[in-house]
Formats: C-alpha cells, sequence, structure tokens
C-alpha cells in the first residue's frame, strides 16, 4: 500500500504542472518580418481574429524593444497621452477597424533609430502580436522615361560617331553586291 502513495504523488503533480502549462500558454503569439526604408511609412499590423471577445472591453498597447509606448488603446478609443515622444505625431491608428479586432498602425517617417521589434498586446484576452521591423537605406529609385530619354540623349553623339561608320560600311558592302549582281548579267 505504500507504493501506491508515492506513485499516486507523481500523477498529481504531473497533472498540476500540465494544467499549469496548459492555462499560461497565450492565446496567439507570433512574429511578422517587415522592411521599411527611411523616410517612408510603414504599417505595423495587428489583427484579433476572435469574435466571441467583447471587443469594446479590452486593452490595447503597442510598445517598441525598449517598452515605450508607442499607443494605447482604451474602450475603442486610441490615448496618445502616455506615448513617448519618439513617436509623437508619427502613428496613425484606425478606430473604425478596431470592432473587426484590427488594432494596426501605421509608423511615419521611418528612420534609422526605428529598427527594433514592436510588440501589440490585447487584454484581457492574452493576444501578443510581435513586429520585427528593419529599416533600410533609401529605397533604390527606379528611373522614369524621361530619364531615360535624357540619358539617351546625353549619350546620342557617341551613338552617331559610332552608327555613322557602320551605316558606311553596310552601304559599301550592300553597293558591291548591286555591282556584283549588274557585272554578271
Amino acid at each position: 500500500m505504500m507504493m501506491m502513495e508515492p506513485q499516486r504523488t507523481l500523477s498529481m503533480w504531473t497533472l498540476c504542472a500540465a494544467l499549469i502549462w496548459i492555462f499560461n500558454i497565450p492565446t496567439a503569439s507570433c512574429q511578422v518580418d517587415v522592411e521599411g526604408f527611411i523616410g517612408e511609412d510603414v504599417l505595423l499590423s495587428c489583427i484579433y481574429n476572435n469574435s466571441t471577445s467583447v471587443l469594446e472591453k479590452v486593452f490595447i498597447y503597442w510598445l517598441d524593444g525598449d517598452n515605450r509606448v508607442m499607443l494605447e488603446i482604451v474602450q475603442s478609443a486610441p490615448d496618445f497621452g502616455p506615448q513617448h515622444y519618439k513617436f509623437r505625431g508619427r502613428v496613425v491608428t484606425f478606430p473604425d477597424l478596431y470592432r473587426r479586432g484590427n488594432f494596426s498602425i501605421v509608423l511615419q517617417n521611418i528612420q534609422q533609430v526605428d529598427d527594433s521589434t514592436y510588440h501589440c498586446h490585447v487584454e484581457p484576452v492574452d493576444f501578443h502580436q510581435v513586429i520585427r521591423l528593419t529599416v533600410s537605406g533609401k529605397r533604390p529609385e527606379i528611373p522614369s522615361y524621361q530619364e531615360l530619354f535624357d540619358d539617351l540623349t546625353l549619350y546620342l553623339p557617341q551613338l552617331a560617331v559610332l552608327l555613322i561608320p557602320l551605316l558606311l560600311c553596310c552601304y559599301c558592302c550592300w553597293w558591291c553586291c548591286c555591282s556584283c549582281q549588274r557585272q554578271s548579267r
């Protein structure tokens, strides 16, 4: 009878540990990688797709990698009061989309110092979205047709110098061929 007691105790501890582990798992947590370019705006997405939650009663907060507040959403209204000065006037939110669970923001005029990890927390449903923003230098510009045409006009004299001898050579060959054909008749 003494042998059964330790085994039952071990089973209870295993069950307790499993329950603690199950209930501590967040509803959702994943990382999204986003690339942005200096001076441009970037969308940081945070969408909670669970229609069973009462979204009016949730508290949403956006933090950067140093735990500085970017935005808080309280009772379906954005609150910029606790916002860190680094983000003042640079965070755009979309209150019309809150009722659909979309708490995404746009970070405007990104700079190299914005290269960081960002966190969107939806409480009390324990939803956590992680966005890794990588900021690169200026976006490479694709030249317009006008710029390509302007470049062509710059090189037109060099092009003419190359084409004139080529055209003369072609004309001479043609003339020789025609002469040979006339003589053979």
